[in-house]
């Protein structure tokens, strides 16, 4: 698996065949080039750690190298990207809470978030001769 930021070739964590990928999140925030202390871009107040941000990342799988046409290992690469300017909510939440006098008062919550999704595709194959 060779992992790089959307647009770059340049690999900024490779991991071996049989080796397990594993990536903190700051390094994969550092990879998409994304930062948690920076202004979110189309807003002047919050920083991304708490508008949040969607991380992506799209993983792209193959056996069919027209290099080496008999070698079948699969190859993984790994493009890493984040949404600049947009606030990264998990939704709304309703919240009662109860004053002094018992009386019941609703309030709507955003919890904004870091989200990471990721995308796979890929071609996989093996060749027949009949």
């Amino acid at each position: 698996l060779n992992l790089h930021a959307l647009g770059d070739s340049r690999n900024n964590a490779s991991f071996a065949d049989g080796q397990s990928a594993s990536v903190n999140i700051a390094d994969l925030l550092g990879i998409a080039g994304a930062n948690l202390d920076a202004r979110n871009i189309n807003s002047t107040g919050p920083l991304y750690r708490l508008s949040g941000t969607h991380v992506k990342i799209a993983l792209k799988y193959s056996n069919m190298h027209t290099g080496t046409p008999l070698d079948y290992t699969v190859k993984t690469e790994g493009a890493v990207d984040f949404t600049p300017g947009v606030w990264t909510s998990v939704g709304p939440k309703m919240v009662y809470k109860a004053d002094t006098t018992g009386r019941l008062h609703r309030f709507q919550r955003y919890h904004y978030a870091l989200r990471v999704s990721f995308v796979t595709t890929g071609t996989i194959g093996t060749p027949d001769a009949f």
